[in-house]
């Protein structure tokens, strides 16, 4: 947290999805928030998240919060903007690169919501998806990708945010 947090930002974009509306982008967030706050609250200390939503709102800054995002870069926009830019930076979560595993956790489930909403326009519940993305495996990434349930109990068991992960780094 010296001198500044680092975020964990996640940008989405589309173009050939036609009809994404304000109302797509609101359940884009919504999805995200389920699955990346239960994430956050499972993967990081409590104080810690208090002290880099305290550090943003001091210095005017808009992340660290749930549900925040920015359709232009450098600023806060409307979900209208967000419709016109085709593109999204999600927010919320503190830097998940501690880990391979959480940061393809992160990630893996980020694009599993987003073709869920922007493709497959789901319909279900968010905590039902995020309990087939992380508990039972069943919702996969396109295209084969590893299972981010299996990457998810790697996570949580190799939580050590006191280790310099340089330490796992092989020298010649």
């Amino acid at each position: 947290m010296d001198p500044e947090p680092l975020g964990g930002h996640l940008h989405f974009s589309w173009c050939d999805i036609e009809d994404v509306t304000p109302v797509t982008v609101r359940s884009l967030l919504m999805g995200l928030n389920v699955v990346h706050h239960r994430l956050v609250t499972e993967f990081f200390d409590e104080g810690q998240l208090i002290i880099r939503r305290m550090y943003a709102d001091d210095r005017g800054r808009d992340y660290a919060k749930l549900g925040m995002f920015r359709a232009v870069a450098h600023r806060q926009g409307t979900f209208d903007q967000v419709v016109q830019a085709q593109h999204i930076e999600y927010r919320y979560p503190p830097s998940w690169m501690l880990t391979p595993e959480m940061a393809y956790v992160f990630l893996a489930s980020g694009e599993i919501v987003a073709r869920k909403v922007l493709i497959e326009k789901y319909t279900g519940t968010w905590r039902g998806l995020a309990m087939d993305i992380l508990d039972f495996g069943e919702v996969l990434p396109a295209d084969g990708a590893p299972s981010v349930k299996q990457a998810y109990e790697i996570a949580k068991r190799n939580l050590n945010w006191k280790q310099d992960f340089t330490d796992n780094w092989l020298t010649e």
